[in-house]
């Protein structure tokens, strides 16, 4: 899915709009709780993100370091 092309004010409409179709039927404590389990899985999703890309980087620095090691000893 390609991200860039998104319309920040529907997607932001579109969350609230969902945020109040998950609501509507659930008591305060069941909201309460929803929020805190789409936090946490916020959480997660980030800290899944961040070591993809601290990852990433390392493979692309271990390969620039071989390749720079392979051409000083040609």
């Amino acid at each position: 899915m390609d991200f860039c092309d998104l319309n920040y004010c529907e997607l932001t409409f579109s969350i609230t709009a969902l945020a109040n179709s998950l609501a509507k039927d659930l008591n305060d404590e069941e909201v309460f709780l929803l929020s805190k389990i789409f936090s946490q899985l916020s959480n997660t999703l980030n800290t899944i993100a961040s070591i993809r890309i601290f990852c990433e980087k390392k493979v692309q620095v271990d390969i620039n370091q071989t390749s720079n090691t392979d051409k000083e000893e040609k």
